[in-house]
């Protein structure tokens, strides 16, 4: 649900160059016979993309004569993704326009593959196709998997479409503080209502379908024993103005630069709440690990 920069490189040249490494000279013949056919579908794919229209794509419509579907995957696997290939530098530019090199779908685990946005055994003929590779990490991959939704409101956000699918100001993340004996954080979706109902669905679904809730809760975990043992020396006693203030400040230095930061939803939940500011700091406190 973050923006990602889109490929520069076409599906014309990633056909062709797949077609290149291809040492059966028959299927090298039909791989380049196919490129504007490729360069077509990947059109139709980028209109889809944009107009958040990809719940209605079908296999049919990406059809590449000449090429079976066994095929298709097979430039995929043998030429795009494999190292030394000739079509590995398409591959590694995908990549590199992972945002802070970091997942496109949950910014916290380090992007090192790339996902078929519509999954390569459902639509076999986007196989190759960069506008359809996304950075990712291998959790939310793996969460991923082969499924694929056909409901308009299960639509995945497509990281190519956007700023203009979800404006960067939009808020989508929250948290809320937990009372106990060690103060937790968690994490819920809970989209602007400035933005369209279609899109708010989009959204709280990506966010379960990715289980972004329990990662952020984790992760947040050791940082927040951080954050009350830093405020409890800075603050002893029980100093709710000056701690909500700080956090606030750090909340806002996060939120500035991504309204999603999940940092800085955490300290904006953690400033507001009458609980932690007055004792839950200095409650529990987690001895330190090595």
């Amino acid at each position: 649900m973050w923006a990602v920069k889109t490929p520069t490189f076409t599906a014309s040249e990633s056909a062709s160059a797949c077609a290149k490494g291809v040492r059966d000279k028959d299927l090298r013949a039909r791989a380049t016979k196919s490129v504007d056919q490729f360069q077509a579908n990947s059109v139709t794919l980028q209109t889809a993309i944009h107009t958040q229209a990809l719940h209605g794509v079908t296999s049919a419509q990406y059809k590449v004569a000449g090429l079976s579907d066994d095929e298709l995957k097979a430039l995929y696997k043998g030429q795009l993704s494999r190292q030394n290939s000739k079509a590995r530098h398409l591959y590694d530019h995908v990549m590199s326009n992972a945002l802070h090199s970091l997942c496109s779908y949950c910014q916290y685990g380090v992007a090192n593959t790339l996902d078929h946005f519509i999954p390569i055994t459902v639509v076999p003929g986007l196989a190759i196709d960069l506008w359809n590779l996304v950075p990712a990490c291998d959790r939310c991959n793996k969460h991923l998997l082969d499924a694929f939704d056909y409901a308009a409101e299960h639509q995945m956000l497509h990281p190519y479409a956007m700023p203009a699918s979800v404006p960067p100001s939009a808020r989508w993340l929250r948290a809320a503080v937990h009372p106990g004996p060690v103060a937790a954080v968690s994490f819920h979706a809970d989209p602007d209502s400035s933005l369209d109902d279609l899109t708010r669905a989009r959204i709280i679904h990506q966010f379960t379908r990715l289980d972004l809730g329990v990662l952020f809760q984790v992760v947040a975990a050791r940082e927040l024993s951080g954050t009350c043992r830093n405020l409890a020396e800075r603050f002893p006693g029980g100093k709710p103005q000056p701690v909500a203030a700080h956090l606030r400040e750090l909340s806002d230095d996060a939120l500035a630069a991504d309204p999603n930061d999940r940092r800085g939803v955490m300290y904006e939940a953690l400033a507001t709440d009458e609980w932690f500011t007055t004792v839950g700091y200095e409650v529990g406190i987690e001895p330190a690990t090595g």
